[in-house]
């Protein structure tokens, strides 16, 4: 069977359109964008947006969404990204970050990454727990995970028992870079 494949061609972007985007799911499902035109969505309601599998996005992005999946994508430059809805998602993973990373939680519902395949941080990473009520998980049942720049693993949670956890079930978690820690209001950060 053939693979589709999307191609944003460079100097073009993928935008929210004047209805915006409340429901349902935007999956950049082998998706291409070539170039690196900076990109930015920004979902609301119970809009999910899912990066992946075998998807490229050639420049750096900037998005807002309830549910947030990473499943599979190479990402070129900057991704800085918020979560800000009441579901828990698990991302599966298979990600290679070249520019430097930054989520947020800032929902209800948890944050995880690399629950079956491992993530590569090319640059900087960090992860930044500011729910109201749940922790994140970081590396969490993969082998193999790489952070090769510095990552900062940041819990502001409002719940005195949130967490932000780091490879807890994942083995062959490499750091090669130094780790920042720090703990505003929740439980604190287990590695």
């Amino acid at each position: 069977n053939a693979t589709a494949t999307a191609i944003l061609a460079a100097g073009n972007t993928i935008a929210i359109g004047a209805n915006g985007f409340s429901a349902g799911t935007l999956n950049l499902r082998q998706f291409t964008q070539t170039g690196p035109t900076p990109q930015s969505l920004a979902l609301t309601g119970s809009g999910n947006l899912t990066f992946g599998p075998s998807s490229n996005i050639g420049g750096s992005i900037a998005t807002v969404s309830p549910t947030l999946l990473f499943n599979g994508c190479v990402f070129g430059g900057v991704v800085t990204s918020v979560k800000n809805g009441a579901t828990s998602d698990v991302s599966n993973g298979n990600n290679v970050f070249n520019g430097a990373f930054t989520v947020t939680n800032t929902g209800t519902g948890y944050f995880l990454m690399g629950s079956t395949n491992p993530d590569i941080w090319q640059s900087t990473a960090t992860f930044n727990n500011m729910c109201t009520n749940s922790h994140m998980y970081i590396a969490y049942n993969s082998t193999g995970n790489t952070f090769n720049g510095d990552v900062t693993f940041n819990n502001q949670s409002s719940n005195t028992g949130s967490w932000i956890y780091a490879n807890i079930y994942g083995t062959n978690t490499q750091y090669n870079g130094n780790i920042y820690v720090s703990n505003t209001g929740g439980a604190g950060v287990s590695f």
